[in-house]
């Protein structure tokens, strides 16, 4: 009875430990300052820097800016518009 309480213990402890060690990595991972976009030069890895047109959320919104003198102009606003 004592050597499968014993057994649970050493469970919780060991799976307490390995979320330790995963988050500090994770956290490692996220901190990492960036070395460049894709493959140019810097090392990355053959990563490529995902940005908000890449996403689909590039598109932006239409908006209608309003003057003083009563006319307007409509153009898109937001993350990715260029």
């Amino acid at each position: 009875m004592f050597k499968l309480l014993r057994l649970a213990v050493y469970g919780l402890v060991g799976y307490a430990a390995y979320q330790f060690v995963m988050d500090v990595v994770n956290a490692e991972e996220q901190q990492a300052p960036s070395r460049g976009k894709g493959s140019r030069g810097g090392g990355g890895g053959g990563r490529q820097q995902i940005t908000g047109a890449r996403r689909g959320g590039g598109a932006g919104k239409a908006e209608a800016t309003h003057d003083s003198d009563g006319g307007s102009v409509r153009h898109r606003v937001g993350r990715g518009v260029v």
